[in-house]
């Protein structure tokens, strides 16, 4: 009935926070409320299984992480199974409860967020979340065993730890001289590329250390790494740290 078409429509409307824009034109809306627009009207037919395809691909980046957050809000709220599909990796992590991540039509891993990210199965699993630092072997990087197969050497920046020359450390033995080739300010910490030998490798410095500076000489501790043969991934740990706090 009418009255009931009504209903729904103010439903979905008070969903997505939409309610109080319902006599405005669609062209006096703006990218993110025009979105929220085709959620309500998907969420209005009281669907079993929602799929939203790459929805916030025309968004720009403060509207993107907005609209996710409500998209997630959404979901939580009606228990509605949801079907993101996404090419951005902080998108998929943050809105999902369990990703299939696929490469060329097929599947290379299924499971949560956290445990895809930290453990990949595969060596495309592994390149293809985290800002990886890729090299041909781990030359100049200390306490490693060298007698690993692998194709390919990823390091994320989690994995790094940057020290001024005057910072205390409490295994320079497994520590590598570096040079900071450039700092990027990212609001809450620092990303920092430095040379290593031949390797250019990201770490960060949190915003309650000292800064460093392009040129300064520092110390490159790395404490994990991920080894790739062929589409076979394995984690490696620096072996003088292993029970390490900095690994709790």
């Amino acid at each position: 009935t009418k009255d009931e078409m009504l209903k729904r429509a103010e439903e979905a409307a008070r969903l997505v926070q939409i309610d109080d824009l319902m006599d405005r034109k669609p062209s006096e809306l703006s990218g993110g409320q025009q979105q929220r627009v085709a959620i309500a009207r998907a969420l209005v037919k009281m669907p079993r299984v929602l799929l939203l395809d790459e929805p916030l691909s025309n968004l720009d980046a403060r509207l993107r992480l907005q609209t996710r957050e409500e998209i997630r809000r959404i979901q939580r709220e009606t228990k509605i199974t949801t079907v993101f599909v996404t090419h951005d990796q902080d998108e998929a992590i943050e809105v999902s409860d369990k990703i299939i991540l696929t490469n060329k039509g097929r599947i290379e891993q299924i499971g949560t967020p956290a445990d895809i990210y930290a453990n990949p199965k595969t060596a495309f699993t592994a390149s293809f979340f985290g800002q990886n630092s890729v090299f041909s072997n781990f030359d100049g990087l200390r306490s490693f065993d060298a007698s690993h197969d692998f194709d390919k050497v990823l390091i994320r920046p989690e994995f790094v730890r940057i020290y001024k020359t005057n910072e205390p450390q409490q295994f320079p033995v497994t520590s590598s001289p570096g040079k900071v080739k450039k700092v990027v300010f990212r609001g809450d910490h620092f990303d920092v590329t430095v040379q290593v030998e031949d390797k250019t490798i990201v770490g960060t410095r949190s915003m309650g250390e000292t800064p460093v500076s392009p040129g300064e000489e520092v110390y490159v501790l790395v404490y994990r790494l991920l080894l790739t043969k062929e589409n076979a991934v394995r984690i490696v740990d620096n072996y003088i740290l292993l029970g390490d706090e900095l690994f709790m």
